[in-house]
């Protein structure tokens, strides 16, 4: 009774700690000055954490609160949900990141057109300190009101488009400070999300911060790795398998590698302690006798791996994981022998981001040379091991049993 006791203690503390040390909640206060049309609920997408109750499904003329919460102790609460008005004139889009470890990040748009939710989501900027003024971007505008480690409080204006008439608006003290409010700087590269280029003022930033606004959104504790494959070859490679010890794609698996043209695939740490590891391989798509293959490995508290192939794949793909040379290893542009693949490595740390060329002409696999002949030797060695070792313990138990007898 005491050692269940003792459990259910345990139990109670744990609660405890991820309901208080490790909890992350983000409340929005949406208010809706852009007409009488209501904004109904177009989707969501969640990488940490959901809802803290019902969902709102939909934003009227006044004031409302989307209330969002995480779901595990370690997560946080992540992503983005986007809403539009019945004859889809304008949309609304919030996205946001609310980590354990790293500073919470909101963005917002409230555009004529839908942007790319999943590259806004990825490029979502820190939140500014409370008192520190209005952000704005497309259609809408937004202050933090609280910020604490368990608990975000924002408040986001919506507003008319410039081609529509004004819905009121909260007041001439609100117009005032828009008219001193900065531009998110993720509104730098709102082209690329499909929202029309912002005026001069905000495109007058340097270039570093240009760069600093289509960045990823940092991490202590995401490990990714990116790989930039040129296939020069006259092979087109589809996807033929995947291995993951730990980690996932980020976004879509890549269908395939087309010939003559470059593709970038990405993958990333899906747990908190863990980082990237694994094997990843695509076949000639008119052939199948032709590989590339690659092995992986970004962890938390050591340096990554990494290697290739192209052309006949190595007989044992899982062994060749886990010895995988270390990137500190590599120096330049390496070009092993034999392998038709060349590659350098452009970053390392928390992001491996490779730079990988398919050669020309690979060679195709030659299917009689599989299994190849040292490891059929080295099979031979073992069962020889294994036999010698069985014929050993039955000479030993012979006088055993002759005395017994």
């Amino acid at each position: 009774r005491r050692d269940r006791d003792e459990i259910l203690i345990h139990s109670a503390d744990q609660k405890v700690l991820s309901g208080t040390m490790f909890s992350r909640r983000l409340t929005v206060n949406v208010e809706h000055f852009a007409g009488k049309t209501a904004f109904l609920f177009g989707g969501e997408w969640f990488e940490a954490g959901g809802w803290v109750e019902k969902r709102v499904d939909r934003i009227d003329d006044q004031h409302i609160s989307l209330d969002f919460e995480s779901k595990s102790s370690f997560a946080g609460v992540s992503g983005y949900v986007y809403y539009h008005t019945a004859d889809h004139a304008q949309t609304l889009v919030l996205a946001f990141s609310c980590p354990i470890m790293t500073p919470p990040c909101f963005t917002a748009r409230a555009a004529s057109t839908l942007p790319d939710c999943q590259v806004l989501w990825e490029r979502v900027p820190d939140l500014a300190r409370p008192g520190t003024g209005l952000r704005r971007a497309e259609g809408c505008a937004w202050e933090t009101l609280e910020l604490k480690d368990e608990h975000v409080v924002m408040r986001c204006v919506i507003q008319p488009l410039s081609d529509q008439s004004p819905g009121g608006g909260p007041g001439e003290e609100f117009g005032n400070r828009l008219a001193k409010a900065r531009w998110c700087r993720s509104t730098l590269s709102d082209t690329q999300i499909g929202i029309a280029s912002p005026p001069n003022e905000r495109t007058a930033a340097s270039s570093s911060s240009a760069a600093e606004a289509v960045a990823t959104r940092p991490s202590l504790v995401e490990r990714r790795v990116v790989l930039e494959v040129d296939n020069r070859s006259d092979e087109t490679f589809v996807l033929d398998g995947e291995w993951m010890e730990s980690g996932q794609w980020s976004g879509r698996p890549p269908f395939g590698l087309t010939k003559k043209s470059a593709t970038k695939v990405e993958l990333a740490s899906e747990d908190f302690f863990r980082g990237v590891f694994g094997l990843v391989w695509f076949v000639s798509e008119s052939s199948l006798d032709m590989y590339f293959s690659v092995a992986f490995c970004n962890p938390l508290s050591e340096s990554a791996s990494f290697n290739a192939w192209v052309g006949p794949p190595p007989a044992e793909l899982l062994q060749e994981m886990h010895c995988a040379p270390s990137v500190t290893s590599y120096q330049g542009v390496q070009v092993p022998a034999g392998r038709g693949v060349a590659w350098n490595v452009i970053e390392k740390g928390s992001t491996l981001h490779v730079r990988i060329v398919i050669l020309e002409d690979p060679a195709p696999m030659d299917i009689t040379a599989y299994p190849p002949q040292a490891l059929l030797d080295e099979l031979k060695k073992m069962e020889i091991q294994q036999e010698g070792g069985g014929a050993a313990s039955a000479a030993a138990a012979a006088p055993s049993a002759a005395a017994a007898g």
